[in-house]
């Protein structure tokens, strides 16, 4: 994913941050909660892990 956002998108668009979570708060129709998981990313209570620290992660495996 790294990879395909380097080629595909201008450096000030590209993620600061990957992270992953198995679960995000949804609204009612489904939709992922973006003021829910930006507050939950704030207080630090989103149950998501950088993805540099995921075993496999920093060998490159899976790409």
């Amino acid at each position: 994913m790294r990879a395909a956002a380097r080629e595909a998108l201008r450096p000030e668009l590209r993620p600061r941050r990957w992270l992953w979570t198995t679960a995000l708060p949804r609204t009612a129709s489904g939709k992922p909660a973006r003021s829910a998981v930006a507050q939950q990313l704030r207080d630090g209570t989103l149950d998501a892990v950088a993805l540099g620290s995921l075993p496999g992660e920093s060998l490159g495996v899976g790409r």
